[in-house]
This record gives C-alpha cells, structure tokens and sequence, in this order.
C-alpha cells in the first residue's frame, strides 16, 4: 500500500536515442518520477516495457535508484519505447516510434497493483493514451482511485486528438504546459484571449482547475489561477547548456513536490525554474547524482526557515 503524499505517475518510459547514436533513458512520466524520487518521494511508476535488452537495463536502473518496478508490465510482443532526438535552433526534434510497449499498459494488471492504495495525485502527458489500450488502463486509475491529476499536456505530433485533450483536461485538477501548447488548447476549446496570462486564465476557469502552469522558454514561467492571480519567474541562469531535453520534465517534478509539500505558488514556480536550469546543463533528462537532490532539499529548507 502507498503511502498518502506519494504520486502515481502513468506512461512512457523509453530511450532517446542522440544524433551521435547514445541511447538515454527516458520518457516524461518516468523522468519525473525518477526526479521524485530523488527528492524523497516513493513514487508508483506505471508504465509498460518490452522483454529485451532495453527493458532489461530500465529494470536495473529503476532498481539502482531505489525505485519500485510494482507498476512495471512486460511485453513479449511490444519492444521497450525508442525515440530518435535531433536538434533544431536549439530546440529537440523527436521521432517517435508506433507500437511501443508502453502503448499497450493492461488495465487489469492495473487495477490489480491500485488495489487499496490512496496517492496524494496521479501525473499524466499525452503520448502514452495514442493506443486507447493505454488510455483504458489509466481511465482505470482515474475511476478507482478518484485521485486528484496533474497534467502535463506534452502535445507531440501526431500523437494526440481534439477530442483527447478535451477529455483529459476535463479530468484534470492541475494544468502544465507551454506556450505553444496553450495556444493547440484555446484552438481545441474556442477560447479567445488578449494575451498568454488572459488566456491561461479563461482556461483555467473553463475547466476549474486549480492552477495552470506556463513555461515560456527563455523568457520564464508563469502560474495562474482561476481568480487571475498570477506569479511569474524569469529564467534561472544556464552556466553551460548541454541540451534542453526533460527541462520541463524537471519543472513538473518540482511542481509536484511542492503541491505534495504545500509550498506557495511562488515557491514552486521559482524551485521548478531552478531545477529545470540544472537539467539542462546535462545530457539527457534525469540526473544519476543522488548528492544533489539532497543538497538541494537542504538548500531549500534552509531557505524555508529563513
């Protein structure tokens, strides 16, 4: 049984594979719950992975971390998830596979490891509901649990639908996205507005969310409620940019920390940007250096005393 602050996080795990042909694990659930995991938290994983060599090395590293694999499935038919990453103006390009393990997730199987467990949220994207064998499974979730959700939109082409991100939003208690995506929704949802802070908060109040959070790339982030109150963050400062890849993916594992641990909506935006800035300055999207999580957790309590 899960302790009541741990999340569920739902979706893909995969290898992005780089242009000089390095294979990094990843995939945005389990990205974050990776960072959740280093920052204290037991997170229950749910995902699915092929019986290979690549499902193989998902185990060991989930078991090196210290993470559980309860919510692992294998596949002897569906590979472990291979995305191809390439950069463009700075920005990563990703091709992304069909028919990938974490496409076929068995609801059964599901509710199975759910049983008598409370989560204090449940963290989706997009990417693992394209197969409604996915989709079903974590509808599952949603209606046994009645657990609260944080979406993280992660809208990649041509993997999502009108019709999917009105149903998930719908679902949702907390928003994140970006700007472009926030744009994909107002067009889904026939919301007009003057600004990004005008629309994210007509957003937020047609689907009475909680909070929505934007990332505007070089130029901060914002978080807005439904009553139009606002907090903003500039950029934290990138000493040696390696690549941007599960920068946001970082941020929506601050975001979560913080709602788990009650801080302020300024406190969250300003942990995540923080965060998020350390992630780029590393290959790939999750950091193997179980020393910083701590150091950073300690800076911030400090912080929090002052």
């Amino acid at each position: 049984m899960s302790k009541k602050n741990d999340p569920l996080l739902f979706g893909e795990v995969l290898f992005d594979v780089f242009e000089d042909k390095e294979a990094i694990l990843g995939g945005a659930p389990f990205n974050v719950a990776w960072h959740l995991q280093g920052f204290g938290l037991q997170p229950l994983f749910v995902s699915r992975i092929g019986d290979d060599k690549n499902g193989n090395e998902v185990m060991r590293r989930m078991k090196g971390w210290g993470m559980s694999f309860a919510g692992i499935q294998k596949d002897d038919r569906y590979p472990t998830g291979t995305v191809f990453v390439t950069t463009k103006k700075g920005e990563p390009q990703f091709n992304i596979r069909s028919d990938q393990a974490y496409d076929f997730i068995n609801a059964i199987d599901v509710e199975k490891i759910i049983a008598n467990s409370e989560y204090k949220l449940i963290y989706h994207g997009t990417l693992a509901l394209r197969n409604d064998v996915s989709c079903r499974a974590l509808n599952k979730i949603i209606q046994k649990t009645g657990t609260k959700i944080f979406l993280d939109i992660n809208l990649r082409k041509p993997w999502w639908s009108d019709k999917l991100i009105l149903q998930k939003i719908t679902q949702a208690q907390w928003l994140k996205c970006n700007s472009d995506e926030l744009n994909l929704i107002a067009q889904v949802t026939q919301i007009d507005a003057k600004d990004t802070h005008s629309l994210a908060c007509k957003v937020c109040k047609k689907f009475d969310l909680k909070f929505v959070i934007v990332t505007l790339g070089d130029k901060g982030a914002f978080i807005i409620d439904k009553h139009d109150q606002i907090s903003k963050t500039r950029p934290f400062p990138i000493l040696n940019l390696v690549d941007t890849v599960g920068a946001g993916d970082g941020f929506s594992a601050v975001a979560i920390l913080g709602i788990v641990k009650n801080w302020s909506k300024q406190i969250i935006l300003k942990r995540s940007a923080e965060f998020a800035s350390k992630i780029c300055q590393t290959r790939g999207a999750i950091l193997n250096d179980e020393k910083y999580y701590k150091r950073i957790l300690n800076k911030w309590k400090v912080n929090d005393e002052e």
